[in-house]
């Protein structure tokens, strides 16, 4: 039958101790320390046992005893200010593993379909809810737990809004922020911001997304070169979407500049941050749009597919034919939109799979409608195969 003195006995041996010099260290309930070599023997040989748990916690201490061997948690009720040694290593090999599954997930985003980034993100989910029930409250208190849950609400904010639930979304990014401000990690709440101006950006509430997106560029001031990038395209589109060409290109221009300088390290992982050159061009390209310039998109095509390619942004190759459905309708080019817009959906379809991407094609059918092409035969033939 199983007793603690076995596995003391084994530990000891592991060690090269003696049982005189452990009994020279075993700890007493009474706070001293020290026993005879004779008590230590009749532990060993299950004829004594240990019953106050704070004594077996510190002989797993002493002889290096995995406290799970024992039936102990490394969480001590009695002493949540700390975790044993091995706790603290497994601890932060554990959030090692949460940050590369974060900096993963965004690197899926670009490159696998959408099913397959929600299992990343609810793997994450689920690892940091399990960390949050056995994490030690002081710990729960460090800067990095904390930016690295603020990511984990990030990546579900973008999960939502591929879902196009857009009240999840902003309540993600909401307590993002809210935590970033807890922490003052200039990071996440240039994120968070960039979250929830995007969101008014959908809304159509666009001085509000600038307000917001603004707010995020004044916090890059205080992070690696990095997250500018990111986050000046943003604000891009915010401008372009108020119609504020000025601010629109000198911001974009701006933006692109960033990531050029930083040539093959921007969108490297620093500060969660898997952003590329093509995505800057495409914000580009999405803001001609907004302005009514849809030629200037065009001539942008061999410039941005390139750049999808040579950044391998699967997920930018399936989005881009939208813009130029978008683009060739500001022109009156329905035909060359329709066709775009059936490209789109065939790689929405058989690339990622996002709800959000089929979201879009109802709402630029209904764009071409409001325009008065709804009688086009090539807008007809698409509707009926699309719908169907």
């Amino acid at each position: 039958m199983y007793h603690y003195g076995l596995t003391i006995k084994e530990h000891r041996g592991r060690k090269e101790m003696t049982q005189e010099q452990l009994a020279e260290v075993w700890p007493k309930s009474n706070g001293e320390v020290g026993v005879s070599p004779d008590y230590v023997s009749l532990v060993e040989n299950g004829k004594r046992h240990i019953v106050d748990i704070n004594v077996l916690r510190q002989l797993c201490e002493i002889l290096d005893i995995p406290l799970w061997k024992v039936g102990l948690s490394e969480y001590n009720p009695f002493h949540p200010e700390k975790l044993p040694g091995k706790g603290r290593y497994l601890y932060g090999q554990t959030l090692d593993a949460i940050e590369e599954l974060i900096n993963d997930a965004w690197v899926l985003r670009q490159t696998a379909t959408f099913p397959t980034v929600i299992k990343n993100v609810n793997l994450l989910h689920r690892l940091f809810q399990h960390l949050n029930i056995h994490t030690s409250k002081p710990s729960k208190l460090e800067f990095r737990y904390n930016s690295l849950r603020a990511q984990v609400l990030r990546l579900q904010g973008m999960v939502y809004v591929e879902q196009r639930n857009e009240l999840r979304a902003h309540e993600s990014f909401t307590a993002m922020r809210h935590i970033a401000k807890e922490i003052g990690d200039p990071v996440s709440l240039a994120l968070s911001c960039v979250g929830i101006g995007m969101g008014y950006a959908r809304k159509e509430d666009h001085p509000e997304a600038v307000r917001y997106l603004e707010m995020a560029r004044d916090h890059t001031f205080e992070t690696s070169r990095q997250l500018p990038g990111l986050v000046l395209s943003f604000l891009a589109r915010a401008y372009a979407k108020n119609k504020d060409q000025y601010h629109f290109e000198q911001t974009i221009d701006t933006a692109l500049r960033i990531a050029n300088n930083l040539n093959c390290n921007y969108g490297n992982g620093t500060d969660f941050i898997s952003h590329t050159i093509s995505d800057i061009l495409e914000e580009k390209s999405n803001g001609y749009i907004e302005l009514g310039l849809g030629d200037k998109t065009i001539d942008m095509r061999q410039e941005i597919e390139q750049r999808i390619e040579q950044d391998n942004n699967n997920y930018l190759h399936a989005w881009i034919p939208l813009d130029y459905a978008q683009a060739y309708l500001t022109l009156d080019e329905v035909e060359e939109s329709i066709k775009e817009l059936r490209n789109f959906y065939e790689r929405m379809k058989n690339q990622l799979q996002s709800p959000l991407g089929f979201g879009k094609v109802s709402i630029h059918l209904r764009e071409i409608h409001a325009k008065g092409y709804g009688d086009v035969q090539a807008v007809r033939e698409f509707e009926q195969s699309f719908y169907k």
